[in-house]
């Protein structure tokens, strides 16, 4: 099958459509600060630990709890 510019164009335009669609789905998905949930109350215990990902890259982590939750 021989590529005409008509095919060009068509195929042209899935690609646009489906990177705007993309483009919508990333910003609908994006949280925002305040659709996280907000807990108050007295540290009970901090821990400083690390992880190593499939990569060996140190990855820091910190880990509380909060006393009567």
């Amino acid at each position: 099958m021989a590529s005409t510019p008509r095919t060009y164009f068509r195929n042209y335009v899935v690609i646009l459509i489906v990177i705007f669609l993309a483009g919508i789905l990333i910003y609908r998905t994006q949280n925002k600060l305040q659709d996280f949930e907000v807990y108050e109350g007295i540290l009970d215990e901090i821990e400083l630990t690390s992880y190593k990902d499939n990569h060996q890259a140190v990855i820091p982590l910190v880990r509380f709890t909060i006393k009567d939750f």
